[in-house]
């Protein structure tokens, strides 16, 4: 049986959303008072849940802090204005080909 939906993932599968998320992680932090980690160090929490991500950044930090931190980078990174993040060259191709071919298309992302 061939599927009739397909469902994508944004970060890293539809859009190159790296450099945003390393971004806006260290915009949250800045915000705070607190030091921005380094790149390196957020690169390869890409993919985890975000509270995983900042209790990985911050181990000695307070529940109120982390909270704070995960407001801050939600309300940055999920603005509708937020120009950071580009699609992949090949996403809308792909994506316009899936659909004449007559799947249903869907995102879903954390």
């Amino acid at each position: 049986m061939q599927p009739k939906l397909i469902i994508f993932d944004w970060d890293g599968t539809l859009a190159d959303t790296t450099a945003p998320i390393i971004q806006t992680m260290q915009a949250a932090f800045e915000e705070h008072g607190l030091d921005a980690p380094a790149a390196d160090t957020i690169r390869p929490l890409i993919g985890y849940s975000l509270a995983r991500i900042v209790e990985s950044l911050t181990p000695h930090a307070n529940a109120a802090t982390r909270e704070k931190l995960m407001r801050t980078y939600a309300g940055h990174y999920l603005n509708p204005n937020n120009q950071n993040m580009r699609l992949f060259d090949t996403a809308v191709p792909c994506l316009e080909t899936l659909k004449q071919q007559g799947y249903w298309l869907a995102v879903a992302t954390g």
